[in-house]
């Protein structure tokens, strides 16, 4: 694992209360430590676009689960232990883009 990054194990979503959590390790200088990130759409779009090109050969969309709880909410697991490379920078998840407003 490389300084100041996050070794992504678990994405869970829940799709009717719009909750991402991302659990992982992170590391931050010589500190190790697990941790669950509960991040953005923006975050988690950015987040798996990095895994896709870290890991080419297999199709994310393709190993998400998804699974109803009795109240009803839907649930989506992905398990990253089938994924080669899941070590991403924390840049990632701390860096927002200015939003571009469009004019016509």
């Amino acid at each position: 694992m490389k300084s100041n990054s996050f070794e992504i194990k678990e994405i869970s979503i829940c799709v009717n209360r719009n909750e991402i959590c991302v659990k992982g390790n992170a590391q931050q200088g010589v500190m190790h430590y697990p941790t669950s990130l509960y991040v953005n759409h923006s975050q988690l779009n950015r987040i798996l676009g990095l895994l896709e090109q870290l890991n080419a050969a297999t199709d994310l969309a393709e190993n998400f689960v998804s699974q109803v709880d009795p109240d009803g909410n839907v649930y989506m697991f992905l398990n990253s232990g089938f994924l080669d490379q899941t070590s991403i920078s924390m840049e990632v998840l701390e860096s927002e883009k200015a939003v571009m407003k469009i004019r016509a």
